[in-house]
């Protein structure tokens, strides 16, 4: 096998086999579609029972409760600025990855299949917005208790409205990106595969896993702050009653994104084992001391050795319930 640097840069077109490495993306895809389906066949109860209560919410002027709705909307912008160094940061550090391993002709799929993948998601974000599925809820539901709020003028509710609509245009693109960086990661290092660009590629796939979860992390976070925001806006029992609901959703894509990201650090990980293992017999390395090599070159993928990805691949998962916690000591502190 080669010993030539993981870090030489791919120029010339992708071989056929090459672009079939972006079958990579499509596990993570499918899981997102499929959690799409489900949740617009059984989540439209959270836009029913958000439009009824807050049609029902007596208004009017009540200075404990409209503090309690400043609160939450000053909360709500914290995670939205905190969404956006996120969302910076994991955008750079995509695209540097996929910059790292192509250029010139060969990043000319990298950027088809960005488009592709960022056209499509504004497009079903258009088809929400017109046709109103169960997903439009968890943002018509809130901004319908904006509207209707005294305490939030028509003035903040425009730039609500205008900050919440570019955080979902960036929440096609950017996930588009690490995708991409994925898929960068499961391309040959252009010199074969040798001990080192097998240990310089096991550090790339990680670092997308890790950029992978902060982005979804911080989307997770900040789709709890919008959805508790609705309930600011409502009388204390029916608030408690659309947080129940508002925590049950967050939950449900933080579960639907941790199998995002799950989908294709699993394989990945099987196919560096493989790898890692070719190399060892390439090597001569015996087979007792195969474990301690892996370990000492961070090439083991046993669940004792991974503690840092499990984390990151959970994050979205713990995310709801940890905003929802947030939301309900907010309340405590307001009360």
């Amino acid at each position: 096998m080669s010993t030539d640097s993981p870090a030489r840069v791919r120029t010339a077109p992708l071989s056929a086999a090459e672009r079939r490495r972006f079958w990579w993306s499509a596990p993570p895809l499918l899981v997102l579609v499929l959690a799409h389906l489900v949740f617009d066949l059984t989540g439209g109860g959270y836009a029913r029972v958000g439009a009824g209560l807050v049609a029902a919410a007596p208004g009017g002027d009540d200075p404990r409760r409209e503090a309690v709705v400043v609160a939450a909307l000053l909360a709500w912008a914290a995670f939205a600025v905190v969404w956006f160094v996120v969302a910076a940061g994991t955008g750079w550090i995509a695209w540097r990855m996929v910059a790292e391993r192509v250029r010139g002709r060969a990043r000319r799929p990298f950027v088809i299949f960005l488009a592709a993948v960022a056209l499509a998601g504004l497009v079903h974000l258009g088809v929400v917005d017109r046709m109103e599925p169960a997903l439009y809820g968890i943002f018509g539901v809130t901004l319908q208790a904006l509207i209707a709020e005294p305490a939030v003028g028509s003035a903040q509710v425009t730039v609500v409205r205008a900050v919440v609509a570019t955080i979902n245009g960036l929440s096609v693109l950017i996930p588009a990106l690490v995708l991409a960086a994925a898929v960068a990661t499961a391309l040959p290092p252009v010199g074969g595969w040798s001990e080192v660009a097998l240990v310089h590629r096991a550090r790339q796939v990680r670092q997308v896993v890790a950029i992978g979860a902060a982005i979804l992390v911080a989307g997770i976070l900040h789709m709890g702050a919008w959805t508790q925001l609705a309930g600011a806006t409502l009388a204390v029992d029916a608030d408690h009653a659309l947080d129940l609901v508002a925590v049950a959703v967050t939950l449900y894509w933080g579960a639907a994104t941790t199998l995002m990201i799950a989908s294709f650090y699993l394989p990945m990980g099987l196919r560096l084992s493989d790898l890692a293992r070719g190399v060892m017999d390439a090597q001569g390395i015996p087979e007792a001391e195969r474990r301690d090599w892996l370990t000492a070159r961070g090439l083991s993928f046993e669940p004792s050795q991974q503690l840092p990805q499990i984390a990151a691949v959970a994050g979205p998962l713990l995310a709801g319930p940890v905003s929802g916690a947030i939301g309900a000591a907010a309340e405590r502190v307001a009360f």
